[in-house]
């Protein structure tokens, strides 16, 4: 008899356990899911707005686009030379949902930080542009 209620006690608290354990897990996906719709509604957000990083006459930088460079190492430098105001992920879905898709031309650019995006990504995919050889 003593062995029954031993076992009974042992499922019992072994089923608490498994219990604690699916809510911990719901609880780990829910704060997934948060973390995740904030990344999302940030990178949409810097995706939508095109506002310059500075208001009417900003700054004149001259940034150079290599032939190698990718889209998101383009993003990562014009952030670097503070001519972007977001993340280099979201320069890259911008160029990407832009008219100057894949027209990025390789070359020295004078950019500034009055220009939003999309006149940036018009003046780097412009046939017209200085080599700094």
């Amino acid at each position: 008899m003593r062995e029954k209620k031993n076992d009974v006690g042992y499922r019992m608290a072994l089923e608490g356990f498994q219990s604690m354990i699916h809510i911990l897990v719901y609880i780990l996906i829910v704060v997934l899911l948060i973390l995740l719709g904030k990344r999302a509604y940030t990178i949409g957000y810097q995706v939508v707005n095109t506002d310059p990083v500075a208001e009417e006459n900003g700054v004149d930088v001259t940034v150079t686009i290599t032939d190698d460079m990718s889209v998101m190492e383009i993003g990562r430098l014009l952030d670097d030379w503070g001519l972007i105001d977001e993340e280099p992920v979201s320069f890259a879905i911008q160029e990407a949902l832009s008219e100057y898709h894949d027209r990025l031309l390789p070359g020295t650019y004078v950019l500034n930080t009055g220009m939003s995006v999309d006149e940036m990504l018009q003046t780097m995919s412009a046939s017209e542009t200085e080599d700094q050889e």
